[in-house]
């Protein structure tokens, strides 16, 4: 690996006007040959340190692990377990380089997890810190450490078969709706979404990407990975989320395109002075509805839109709604990208034939080419013409811009009344001490249940309860006030920062706290 230059060529070879390559690898390898000597990742490592790969290095060091996998490891899963780092992103493309499935998973995942999930899978070996693979010894057909991807241990020059079209990744879903289950998704099904988001996020050599979204989540995936390697990108990795850290980042002026999600976008914009100085062209939010507080503050310190990305771990980034052709509205995720198709259904008489009209609400079904292959651990999946429920209500309007509104798992009955949480918490929200809120259902009879809210403060503020109440009289009918409201400081989280709202509904039902 080499330290971080002074300085960098302001001239970048890139590949436009060139067909497109077939493989990931043969964008990597396109990369190697064009602009070896550029940087392809940096690494913010400990106390400020950066590290860097260039393309050469980073076409090597994969190669090479590619090599050492198919040599000692053939079909066996490949599981990796490391923060966003630069061996993370080798141990990736190699594993991919390989042909095998390839599970990203958070390395603080306990060790009963990493054996749930071997015992799933079969035949396994896992990529992760020296520290961990000794807690985790006899789990695994073997481990490989990140240490020895740094001391480039499998480095190599020798050419390796691209075995990548036979490759797949396997991710869980997020589990903020219920139990997480394990998507299966092949390598054309990344290769469409990566060029999706290459071709309307304008991605391209010149461009750094600020990752701070994490590499075992789809969306990290479909940006960091797919797309940043298709469109030769460099990608600046955080090995976990810091408002000091990412302000620092974009007001050093390298920093072009940086994917989140609201919560960053919130608490990398809260209590600045005035507009921050940065080299910003994109802004891309996905995961929750941005939060029309947090959109006005961020835009007052960056001085730069917002735009929403929507998918699922399902079917990764579907629809894109570009901040420079439609104004920001927190529910809209606008237009599909190449390929994509949504319908929406009747929530009382689901038929995918009988798509509902536009601007009217139902539940979103999506057929895409970047569709998962299968749930490993599950029996649902999309139907017989390739379109999959997602359990998200929407409506299309005129434009072809989808809008959601609500979950169908998420609407709760309290009797008569279906309430969607998603309703009452934009309600909280406009309370002034309120930062956060989840509305959850906690069980009163076997026929209705009543509303639960969890709520975060406000930094430097309190929330009074009656107070409350009073503010949620003036907005909502009388069924959809919670009957508990529950202050608390913090709420469970996924590796990407969304809210584990299926964990606070399984408390609520067995009475937890």
């Amino acid at each position: 690996m080499s330290q971080s230059p002074e300085s960098k060529s302001s001239s970048k070879a890139g590949s436009s006007g060139k067909d497109t390559p077939a493989t990931l690898i043969e964008c990597l390898l396109r990369h190697v040959d064009e602009q070896p000597e550029e940087v392809a990742l940096w690494e913010l490592g400990t106390r400020g340190k950066r590290i860097c790969l260039t393309w050469a290095e980073l076409g090597q060091a994969a190669q090479g692990l590619a090599r050492h996998l198919l040599a000692n490891y053939p079909n066996h899963v490949v599981l990796v377990a490391l923060p966003n780092c630069a061996q993370a992103q080798v141990a990736l493309l190699g594993s991919l380089w390989s042909g095998a499935r390839t599970f990203p998973i958070s390395p603080l995942t306990p060790a009963s997890g990493f054996a749930s999930q071997v015992d799933k899978l079969g035949k396994c070996i896992l990529i992760c810190g020296e520290r961990q693979a000794n807690d985790l010894e006899g789990i695994f057909a073997a481990t490989l450490t990140s240490e020895a991807i740094a001391a480039s241990e499998f480095a190599s020059s020798e050419e390796c078969p691209d075995e990548s079209l036979h490759s797949s990744v396997l991710l869980q879903s997020s589990g903020t709706t219920g139990y997480p289950k394990l998507v299966c998704r092949e390598m054309p099904s990344l290769l469409a979404v990566g060029r999706n988001l290459v071709d309307v996020l304008e991605l391209c050599p010149a461009d750094r990407m600020l990752v701070t979204i994490s590499l075992c989540h789809s969306y990290g995936i479909d940006l960091a990975l797919m797309a940043a390697t298709i469109a030769g990108s460099e990608i600046e990795l955080h090995p976990q989320y810091s408002p000091t850290t990412t302000r620092s980042s974009l007001d050093e002026g390298k920093i072009t395109v940086w994917p989140g999600v609201p919560l960053m976008f919130d608490t990398s914009s809260r209590g600045t002075a005035g507009p921050i100085s940065h080299q910003l062209r994109l802004a891309i939010s996905a995961g929750s509805p941005m939060p029309v507080r947090v959109y006005d503050q961020f835009v007052a310190a960056f001085n730069i839109p917002i735009g929403q990305i929507y998918g699922t771990s399902e079917f990764g980034s579907v629809f894109y709604n570009s901040p420079s052709i439609f104004p920001f509205d927190p529910a809209a995720v606008g237009r599909p990208l190449e390929g994509v198709e949504a319908r929406i259904i009747s929530l009382e008489r689901p038929d995918i034939d009988e798509p509902m009209k536009s601007g009217q609400a139902g539940e979103v079904a999506i057929r895409a080419p970047s569709m998962m292959t299968q749930y490993l651990d599950a029996q649902e999946g999309p139907d017989g013409q390739g379109f999959l429920r997602t359990g998200d209500i929407g409506s299309v309007d005129e434009r072809g811009v989808l809008r959601l509104s609500g979950r169908v798992k998420l609407l709760i009955d309290v009797g008569a009344q279906k309430v969607n949480p998603l309703e009452v918490e934009a309600i909280i929200a406009l309370h002034p001490s309120v930062s956060e809120s989840v509305v959850v259902a906690l069980p009163y009879s076997d026929t209705a249940d009543r509303l639960k809210a969890i709520v975060l403060a406000r930094e430097g503020k309190s929330v009074d309860i009656a107070e409350l109440r009073a503010h949620l009289r003036e907005h909502l009918i009388a069924y959809k006030i919670p009957r508990v409201i529950e202050v608390r400081k913090e709420l469970p989280r996924s590796p990407s920062a969304k809210i584990l709202r299926g964990l606070l509904q399984a408390e609520a039902a067995k009475g937890s706290p």
